[in-house]
């Protein structure tokens, strides 16, 4: 697994796993015991608490990127459909899409892209999408790509994506 800081990141270590499948299909030699450890700490469904001394389920946030991770590997593992959009930032909610899209859950009514278009900000003739967290490569350019990726994958309104786009542009 990979790390923003302490132990392993969900986040990170998908956001890894996507470029490391990419460059592999690429015909790019890739460590293959690598991808199997990723996909070892991508398998995990609790973490331990050490204030309760107990081991508990992923937050919702961690689940989206855990699930999305897993979407890279030809595996069963973390197939269900996302469909808790509460309380997640614009990035996380644009993860979950292209997770539950990549999961073949098209529906841009239950997998999240309504949510995602709800969330946008108007600037002018553009839309943008708040930032994330820092550790997460936060920002409000780095949320708005995400967003328009899932647009895309989740064949969202192209008027929406082309908006996107245009902020990222100016």
């Amino acid at each position: 697994s990979w790390w923003s800081s302490g132990s392993g990141d969900y986040f990170i270590t998908s956001y890894v796993v996507e470029y490391l499948t990419k460059a592999k299909g690429m015909g790019i030699t890739i460590d293959q015991g690598m991808l199997d450890r990723a996909y070892g700490f991508l398998k995990r469904t609790q973490v331990y608490n050490p204030d309760t001394k107990a081991n508990e389920s992923l937050p919702l946030e961690v689940e989206v990127a855990r699930q999305y991770g897993l979407s890279f590997f030809d595996s069963t593992e973390g197939k269900s459909q996302i469909t808790s959009f509460d309380n997640l930032s614009p990035d996380f909610v644009s993860l979950a899409v292209l997770a539950n899209v990549r999961n073949g859950y098209t529906n841009s009514q239950t997998n999240g892209l309504i949510r995602l278009t709800a969330m946008a900000k108007t600037q002018g003739d553009s839309l943008f999408w708040d930032a994330g967290n820092k550790s997460h490569f936060g920002s409000v350019d780095a949320s708005t790509a995400l967003a328009v990726r899932a647009l895309i994958a989740g064949v969202g309104d192209n008027e929406t994506a082309a908006q996107g786009i245009r902020y990222l542009t100016r």
